[in-house]
């Protein structure tokens, strides 16, 4: 189903009628300004658990309602990681809606928070659309788990692939945009089986029409478990821990179970 887009004026001349607005989106040809670089909010405390867009409206970012991380054994390749983030609603933490000032009508889209409650929150995944995810693991190169924390995945440099499946992720940001430029590492907890990720890109306006990876984001997550592996359909057990064998080392114990109609090995 294809929704035409209203203006900004139209669209705040909506809110200001109805509190509850659930207006289109719009775009703007309005040049927008260079977003501050993510280095600046990395390691703060306030903003663990969150994902930030600098120079968006929310510069404390929004939080993060869930995050899966997952892998898939693939006889012909290795083992794939896969991420799948959702942050809660963009003005989840906003106090006090109708007391907001009204908005200057040649703001961007990135910096206008009628436009980003349009689309009410992001989706970043591999899973979610079907998308790549990266390549972990090889038998050239396999993963030790025991130094995970010394790696970092670094994915889709600029200009990523156009065909948007062959990027390692999708994102659904102020609609069905594009993230490439990935650089993603896990840094081991203490004496736990938990990671904190910490994962920083680019993002494109690919929905309003531009391809310009011009803005960012990034999340950082503390504690996060690793879920497990999917093994191909119709693969034994036994033949697919021989071949993990081959490709990953110090990853503990794991167990056979069944999850979405796959069998997955899975930490104890």
């Amino acid at each position: 189903m294809t929704f035409s887009k209203m203006t900004r004026r139209d669209a705040m001349l909506f809110a200001s009628a109805i509190t509850a607005c659930q207006c289109l989106g719009c775009n703007s040809s309005t040049p927008s300004p260079t977003p501050p670089d993510a280095d600046a909010i990395r390691n703060s405390e306030l903003l663990m658990n969150r994902i930030v867009f600098p120079g968006n409206p929310w510069p404390n970012g929004h939080a993060i309602k869930e995050l899966i991380w997952s892998a898939r054994l693939d006889p012909e390749n290795g083992l794939w990681f896969d991420l799948h983030l959702e942050s809660d609603d963009y003005y989840a933490e906003d106090e006090d809606e109708e007391g907001e000032e009204e908005e200057d009508e040649d703001a961007s889209d990135w910096e206008s928070k009628i436009v980003w409650s349009n689309y009410h929150s992001c989706i970043l995944s591999s899973t979610y659309w079907g998308h790549r995810g990266f390549l972990a693991a090889t038998k050239d190169r396999p993963l030790d788990f025991s130094s995970l924390g010394e790696r970092s995945f670094k994915l889709d440099p600029l200009p990523p692939p156009d065909e948007v499946f062959d990027r390692a992720f999708g994102i659904y940001l102020l609609g069905h945009d594009g993230a490439a430029d990935h650089h993603i590492r896990f840094t081991p907890q203490g004496s736990t089986s938990n990671y904190l990720l910490d994962w920083r890109g680019k993002i494109a306006l690919e929905y309003a029409g531009s391809d310009v990876f011009e803005y960012a984001f990034h999340a950082t997550y503390d504690h996060l478990a690793f879920e497990g592996i999917r093994l191909p359909d119709g693969a034994s057990e036994t033949d697919a821990m021989a071949l993990l064998n081959s490709l990953v080392d110090n990853i503990g114990q794991l167990k056979a179970r069944r999850k979405d109609d796959s069998l997955w090995l899975t930490p104890q």
